[in-house]
Protein backbone atom coordinates (compact mmCIF):
# COMPACT_ATOMS: atom_id res chain seq x y z
CA UNK A 1 0.00 0.00 0.00
CA UNK A 2 3.12 2.56 -0.28
CA UNK A 3 2.28 3.42 -3.48
CA UNK A 4 -1.21 4.50 -2.17
CA UNK A 5 -0.10 6.36 0.21
CA UNK A 6 1.82 8.37 -1.57
CA UNK A 7 -1.02 9.16 -4.06
CA UNK A 8 -3.30 9.83 -0.77
CA UNK A 9 -0.65 12.51 0.48
CA UNK A 10 -1.13 14.09 -2.76
CA UNK A 11 -4.59 14.17 -3.14
CA UNK A 12 -5.00 14.97 0.49
CA UNK A 13 -3.24 18.37 0.42
CA UNK A 14 -4.89 19.21 -2.73
CA UNK A 15 -8.02 18.53 -1.25
CA UNK A 16 -6.79 20.75 2.07
CA UNK A 17 -5.80 23.18 -0.84
CA UNK A 18 -9.21 23.67 -2.53
CA UNK A 19 -11.08 23.47 1.49
CA UNK A 20 -12.60 20.03 0.74
CA UNK A 21 -14.61 19.27 3.29
CA UNK A 22 -13.28 16.16 5.64
CA UNK A 23 -17.00 14.51 5.03
CA UNK A 24 -16.19 14.17 1.02
CA UNK A 25 -12.34 13.46 1.03
CA UNK A 26 -12.86 9.54 1.21
CA UNK A 27 -15.60 9.39 -1.67
CA UNK A 28 -13.32 11.93 -3.84
CA UNK A 29 -10.27 10.45 -3.29
CA UNK A 30 -11.96 7.08 -4.18
CA UNK A 31 -12.32 8.42 -7.93
CA UNK A 32 -9.09 10.33 -7.80
CA UNK A 33 -7.20 7.28 -7.05
CA UNK A 34 -8.97 4.93 -9.55
CA UNK A 35 -7.88 7.57 -12.45
CA UNK A 36 -4.69 7.74 -10.84
CA UNK A 37 -4.17 3.97 -10.97
CA UNK A 38 -6.10 3.33 -14.02
CA UNK A 39 -8.28 0.54 -12.15
CA UNK A 40 -11.69 0.91 -11.07
CA UNK A 41 -11.93 0.46 -7.06
CA UNK A 42 -14.74 -1.54 -5.71
CA UNK A 43 -16.56 -0.70 -2.72
CA UNK A 44 -16.10 -2.90 0.45
CA UNK A 45 -13.03 -3.73 -1.25
CA UNK A 46 -9.46 -3.80 0.34
CA UNK A 47 -8.35 -0.75 -0.99
CA UNK A 48 -11.44 1.40 -0.42
CA UNK A 49 -11.42 0.30 3.06
CA UNK A 50 -8.00 1.19 3.49
CA UNK A 51 -8.57 4.66 2.08
CA UNK A 52 -11.81 4.77 4.17
CA UNK A 53 -9.12 4.43 7.08
CA UNK A 54 -6.69 6.43 6.10
CA UNK A 55 -8.38 9.47 5.55
CA UNK A 56 -10.39 8.64 9.37
CA UNK A 57 -7.24 9.18 11.06
CA UNK A 58 -6.98 12.65 9.46
CA UNK A 59 -10.37 13.86 10.18
CA UNK A 60 -12.77 15.37 12.49
CA UNK A 61 -14.62 12.62 14.21
CA UNK A 62 -18.30 14.35 13.47
CA UNK A 63 -17.33 14.43 9.86
CA UNK A 64 -17.02 10.66 9.14
CA UNK A 65 -20.75 9.94 9.30
CA UNK A 66 -21.68 10.04 6.16
CA UNK A 67 -25.19 10.54 5.60
CA UNK A 68 -27.13 10.88 2.12
CA UNK A 69 -26.35 12.86 -1.13
CA UNK A 70 -30.13 14.21 -1.73
CA UNK A 71 -32.97 14.64 -0.19
CA UNK A 72 -35.83 15.45 -1.29
CA UNK A 73 -39.71 15.96 0.26
CA UNK A 74 -42.34 13.48 -1.34
CA UNK A 75 -45.80 14.14 -0.30
CA UNK A 76 -48.81 11.88 0.41
CA UNK A 77 -51.38 11.13 2.62
CA UNK A 78 -51.00 14.63 3.62
CA UNK A 79 -47.62 14.95 4.56
CA UNK A 80 -44.34 15.44 3.42
CA UNK A 81 -41.81 12.69 3.68
CA UNK A 82 -37.97 12.68 3.51
CA UNK A 83 -36.62 10.55 0.40
CA UNK A 84 -33.13 10.41 1.08
CA UNK A 85 -30.58 9.11 -1.88
CA UNK A 86 -27.49 7.41 -0.65
CA UNK A 87 -23.89 8.01 -1.02
CA UNK A 88 -22.83 4.92 -2.19
CA UNK A 89 -19.64 2.82 -3.58
CA UNK A 90 -19.11 1.15 -6.74
CA UNK A 91 -22.10 -0.64 -7.89
CA UNK A 92 -25.09 -1.23 -5.73
CA UNK A 93 -29.02 -1.99 -6.40
CA UNK A 94 -30.84 0.57 -5.21
CA UNK A 95 -34.02 0.46 -3.76
CA UNK A 96 -36.87 3.32 -4.65
CA UNK A 97 -38.81 1.93 -1.24
CA UNK A 98 -35.94 2.53 1.43
CA UNK A 99 -35.49 6.01 0.11
CA UNK A 100 -38.35 6.72 2.18
CA UNK A 101 -36.61 5.80 5.82
CA UNK A 102 -39.24 7.18 8.11
CA UNK A 103 -42.18 5.99 6.21
CA UNK A 104 -43.68 2.49 7.87
CA UNK A 105 -43.76 -0.50 5.88
CA UNK A 106 -47.70 -0.63 5.73
CA UNK A 107 -47.76 3.11 4.12
CA UNK A 108 -45.12 1.71 1.55
CA UNK A 109 -46.99 -1.64 1.01
CA UNK A 110 -50.55 1.04 0.12
CA UNK A 111 -48.31 2.88 -2.20
CA UNK A 112 -46.80 -0.39 -4.06
CA UNK A 113 -50.46 -2.03 -4.93
CA UNK A 114 -51.93 1.31 -5.76
CA UNK A 115 -50.44 1.28 -9.80
CA UNK A 116 -51.27 4.96 -9.99
CA UNK A 117 -49.58 6.16 -6.81
CA UNK A 118 -46.86 3.60 -7.40
CA UNK A 119 -45.99 5.59 -10.74
CA UNK A 120 -46.07 8.88 -9.33
CA UNK A 121 -43.48 7.73 -6.84
CA UNK A 122 -41.11 5.93 -9.08
CA UNK A 123 -40.75 9.07 -11.39
CA UNK A 124 -40.54 11.02 -8.28
CA UNK A 125 -37.32 8.85 -7.35
CA UNK A 126 -35.66 8.89 -10.09
CA UNK A 127 -35.84 12.52 -10.90
CA UNK A 128 -34.22 12.20 -7.17
CA UNK A 129 -31.80 9.78 -8.39
CA UNK A 130 -30.92 11.35 -11.61
CA UNK A 131 -30.61 14.61 -9.92
CA UNK A 132 -28.63 13.92 -6.98
CA UNK A 133 -25.64 11.82 -8.38
CA UNK A 134 -25.38 14.00 -11.91
CA UNK A 135 -25.29 16.83 -9.78
CA UNK A 136 -22.68 15.09 -7.62
CA UNK A 137 -21.07 14.42 -10.98
CA UNK A 138 -21.30 17.98 -11.98
CA UNK A 139 -19.92 19.58 -9.07
CA UNK A 140 -16.73 17.25 -9.38
CA UNK A 141 -16.15 19.32 -12.78
CA UNK A 142 -15.40 22.80 -11.00
CA UNK A 143 -16.80 24.36 -13.83
CA UNK A 144 -17.86 28.51 -12.80
CA UNK A 145 -20.06 28.43 -16.10
CA UNK A 146 -23.20 30.58 -16.02
CA UNK A 147 -25.14 27.80 -16.23
CA UNK A 148 -23.77 26.12 -13.55
CA UNK A 149 -24.18 29.11 -11.40
CA UNK A 150 -28.26 28.92 -11.97
CA UNK A 151 -27.84 25.34 -11.34
CA UNK A 152 -26.48 25.69 -7.97
CA UNK A 153 -28.31 28.38 -7.62
CA UNK A 154 -31.74 26.01 -8.13
CA UNK A 155 -30.41 23.60 -6.18
CA UNK A 156 -29.90 25.97 -3.06
CA UNK A 157 -33.18 26.94 -3.53
CA UNK A 158 -34.61 23.27 -4.03
CA UNK A 159 -32.57 22.57 -0.33
CA UNK A 160 -33.83 25.63 1.49
CA UNK A 161 -37.91 24.29 0.39
CA UNK A 162 -37.20 20.98 1.43
CA UNK A 163 -36.02 21.73 4.90
CA UNK A 164 -39.12 23.88 5.36
CA UNK A 165 -41.19 21.27 3.97
CA UNK A 166 -39.54 18.55 6.37
CA UNK A 167 -40.25 20.93 9.51
CA UNK A 168 -42.38 19.56 12.02
CA UNK A 169 -44.77 22.15 10.64
CA UNK A 170 -44.43 23.10 6.86
CA UNK A 171 -43.69 26.33 6.20
CA UNK A 172 -45.91 27.56 3.30
CA UNK A 173 -42.89 30.24 2.35
CA UNK A 174 -41.23 27.30 0.66
CA UNK A 175 -43.64 27.66 -2.39
CA UNK A 176 -41.16 31.32 -3.12
CA UNK A 177 -38.19 29.02 -2.86
CA UNK A 178 -39.38 26.54 -5.48
CA UNK A 179 -40.73 29.05 -8.03
CA UNK A 180 -36.96 30.66 -7.94
CA UNK A 181 -35.65 27.02 -7.67
CA UNK A 182 -37.81 26.71 -10.67
CA UNK A 183 -36.49 29.71 -12.79
CA UNK A 184 -33.01 28.95 -12.01
CA UNK A 185 -33.47 25.49 -13.45
CA UNK A 186 -35.09 26.67 -16.79
CA UNK A 187 -32.71 29.22 -17.09
CA UNK A 188 -29.62 26.83 -16.63
CA UNK A 189 -31.36 24.22 -19.14
CA UNK A 190 -31.39 27.55 -21.74
CA UNK A 191 -27.90 28.93 -21.30
CA UNK A 192 -25.75 25.01 -21.03
CA UNK A 193 -27.65 24.53 -24.17
CA UNK A 194 -26.17 27.92 -25.32
CA UNK A 195 -29.46 29.63 -26.09
CA UNK A 196 -29.06 32.13 -23.11
CA UNK A 197 -26.20 34.65 -21.43
CA UNK A 198 -26.70 36.81 -18.56
CA UNK A 199 -28.20 39.70 -20.29
CA UNK A 200 -30.89 37.32 -21.75
CA UNK A 201 -31.44 35.82 -18.51
CA UNK A 202 -31.71 39.45 -17.28
CA UNK A 203 -34.23 40.07 -20.27
CA UNK A 204 -36.11 37.29 -19.23
CA UNK A 205 -36.22 37.99 -16.09
CA UNK A 206 -38.89 36.11 -13.61
CA UNK A 207 -41.39 35.10 -16.48
CA UNK A 208 -42.12 31.48 -15.29
CA UNK A 209 -44.04 31.28 -18.58
CA UNK A 210 -42.19 32.88 -20.67
CA UNK A 211 -39.27 30.89 -19.47
CA UNK A 212 -41.12 27.42 -19.99
CA UNK A 213 -41.86 27.87 -23.47
CA UNK A 214 -38.43 28.56 -24.16
CA UNK A 215 -37.17 25.31 -22.56
CA UNK A 216 -40.20 23.62 -24.60
CA UNK A 217 -39.08 25.03 -27.90
CA UNK A 218 -35.37 24.24 -27.33
CA UNK A 219 -35.23 21.11 -26.29
CA UNK A 220 -37.50 20.05 -28.99
CA UNK A 221 -39.78 17.89 -26.21
CA UNK A 222 -43.75 17.97 -26.24
CA UNK A 223 -44.92 18.30 -22.86
CA UNK A 224 -47.98 17.85 -20.93
CA UNK A 225 -50.71 20.61 -21.38
CA UNK A 226 -50.68 19.86 -17.19
CA UNK A 227 -47.04 21.11 -16.93
CA UNK A 228 -48.02 24.51 -17.86
CA UNK A 229 -50.65 24.79 -15.73
CA UNK A 230 -48.67 24.58 -12.72
CA UNK A 231 -46.99 27.18 -13.42
CA UNK A 232 -49.99 29.66 -12.12
CA UNK A 233 -49.69 27.77 -8.91
CA UNK A 234 -46.68 29.96 -8.14
CA UNK A 235 -47.36 33.16 -6.39
CA UNK A 236 -45.97 36.21 -8.41
CA UNK A 237 -42.83 37.12 -7.52
CA UNK A 238 -44.09 40.64 -6.44
CA UNK A 239 -45.82 38.91 -3.64
CA UNK A 240 -42.22 37.29 -1.94
CA UNK A 241 -42.54 40.03 0.99
CA UNK A 242 -46.82 38.39 1.52
CA UNK A 243 -47.56 35.22 3.82
CA UNK A 244 -48.57 32.45 2.01
CA UNK A 245 -51.50 30.65 1.74
CA UNK A 246 -50.94 28.10 -0.72
CA UNK A 247 -52.09 24.52 0.37
CA UNK A 248 -49.79 22.07 0.81
CA UNK A 249 -50.99 19.79 -2.28
CA UNK A 250 -50.32 22.54 -4.41
CA UNK A 251 -46.72 23.32 -2.41
CA UNK A 252 -46.27 19.62 -3.49
CA UNK A 253 -47.14 19.97 -7.18
CA UNK A 254 -44.63 23.04 -7.40
CA UNK A 255 -41.72 20.96 -5.64
CA UNK A 256 -42.13 18.32 -8.46
CA UNK A 257 -42.66 20.61 -11.21
CA UNK A 258 -39.25 21.95 -9.87
CA UNK A 259 -37.25 18.96 -9.16
CA UNK A 260 -38.32 17.73 -12.30
CA UNK A 261 -36.71 20.40 -13.95
CA UNK A 262 -33.69 19.85 -11.90
CA UNK A 263 -33.64 16.53 -12.99
CA UNK A 264 -34.12 17.43 -16.87
CA UNK A 265 -31.17 19.95 -16.71
CA UNK A 266 -28.78 16.77 -15.26
CA UNK A 267 -29.82 14.54 -17.76
CA UNK A 268 -29.25 17.13 -20.60
CA UNK A 269 -25.56 17.63 -18.97
CA UNK A 270 -24.43 13.97 -18.17
CA UNK A 271 -25.23 10.54 -18.60
CA UNK A 272 -27.46 9.98 -15.49
CA UNK A 273 -30.59 8.91 -16.43
CA UNK A 274 -32.63 6.18 -14.82
CA UNK A 275 -35.34 8.23 -15.13
CA UNK A 276 -34.87 5.81 -18.88
CA UNK A 277 -35.04 2.71 -17.35
CA UNK A 278 -38.39 3.31 -14.62
CA UNK A 279 -39.93 4.84 -18.34
CA UNK A 280 -39.03 1.32 -19.81
CA UNK A 281 -40.34 -0.59 -17.07
CA UNK A 282 -43.70 1.26 -17.58
CA UNK A 283 -45.06 0.56 -14.13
Amino acid sequence: MEQIDELLERINKEFMAEGIPHIQRSFLALSKLSIMLNKSIQFGSEESDYVHDWFSKRSKASSLCIGSLFEAAYYYDAEFWSVKIPIVFGTVNLGAFDALSDMPEINKEIIAQDRKQSWRYALFWADCVDFGYGLSDLSSQKSDSFGMQLLNAGFEELQSATSALLSQKPNKRAIMSLRMASEMFMKSYLALKGHLDEKGARKLSHNLDDALKEVVEVSGQRFPNEVFQLVKLFPSIHERYAEQQASNKDIAHCYDFALSLGALVIREATDRNIQAQVLGNNL
